[in-house]
């Protein structure tokens, strides 16, 4: 019976799994910003039970490849969506995101976009920078639900 009523739950989309940091959900209207969902994290939601999810892209690429990385239903975030995951120290310890550079999808001219900087160690700073878009840095890319 146990296992009848837990594989119900996870059909229903109504089982919430909790494993050390991370919460784990299988239904969107149950997901919290932090909670593992799909294949990424949760870094936003919206009160109809819709919201975005991040996750990273392996290795570091030039900002010309990232819409190649991000293709399908994934996007390369704004600016601001990315400055407010990478701000988020929620967000920061849960999805182990690292001190560097991060590309947005924000064009500062033909030759430069914009790039959101992590300091490392110390009191937490986020900024925002205009970089050659030949650069190597590292990408997180969303998707909606």
């Amino acid at each position: 019976m146990k296992k009848l009523l837990f594989t119900v739950a996870i059909g229903l989309g109504l089982l919430t799994q909790s494993c050390q940091k991370e919460t784990i959900t299988t239904n969107p209207n149950l997901a919290k910003v932090g909670d593992k969902y799909l294949d990424g994290y949760v870094v936003s939601t919206y009160s109809d039970g819709h919201g975005v999810i991040a996750k990273k892209v392996s290795g570091s690429t030039n900002w010309y490849s990232c819409g190649t990385l991000a293709s399908g239903e994934w996007r390369v975030p704004s600016s601001s969506e990315l400055y407010y995951m990478l701000d988020n120290m929620t967000l920061r310890s849960k999805m182990n995101i690292s001190y560097g550079y991060y590309w947005s999808a924000d064009e500062n001219s033909s030759t430069n976009a914009k790039a959101i900087y992590i300091e490392q160690g110390g009191e937490p700073r986020t900024q925002t920078h205009d970089k050659p878009k030949t650069n190597n840095y590292g990408l997180y890319i969303f998707k909606n639900y």
